[in-house]
């Protein structure tokens, strides 16, 4: 028995090529007789008309509208309702306050009979006790307010 034989050459390697086997599918042409569409008909444009000469027509600027001056809504007597009068917190402001008075917590509560109780706990000398400051009124501003009002007056005296 003889060993395996090996080419002299080296051996490259390449992809296979594929070719169509032969009578494979070509597209068919297209009939001679298929209708055609017809042809546009031209499109005929109008000429522009000659601009005016410069002599026809003098040169006169428009008149300038007359100035417009609009009052003020102050003037109208339009002028923007403080929050605290429209029954609305201004939360900015009441956490200002709440903060420098060092209030540990508040409460806002709508009362099922209608109005608001708003509740906030303030620090006092004692460790682990807290002085409470409640006010109840018919809008959250106003309920708002009054604690607060009460709670800076508790706070200047002790």
């Amino acid at each position: 028995m003889s060993g395996p034989v090996y080419p002299s050459v080296p051996m490259t390697m390449e992809p296979p090529q594929w070719a169509a086997p032969p009578g494979a599918w070509a597209p068919t042409p297209p009939p001679a007789m298929v209708q055609q569409p017809a042809p546009r008909p031209p499109t005929v444009r109008g000429m522009m008309e000659d601009e005016p000469s410069a002599l026809a027509a003098p040169l006169v600027a428009p008149p300038r509208p007359s100035l417009l001056k609009m009052p003020s809504p102050q003037q109208l007597g339009l002028a923007p309702a403080k929050p605290e009068e429209a029954g609305e917190v201004d939360w900015t402001t009441a956490h200002q306050r709440l903060k420098a008075l060092g209030a540990v917590c508040f409460n806002l509560v709508q009362l099922p009979q209608g109005g608001c109780r708003f509740t906030c706990l303030l620090p006092t000398n004692q460790p682990n006790r807290s002085h409470r400051i409640e006010a109840q009124a018919a809008s959250e501003g106003e309920a708002v307010r009054l604690a607060l009002d009460q709670a800076e007056t508790w706070a200047a005296g002790r």
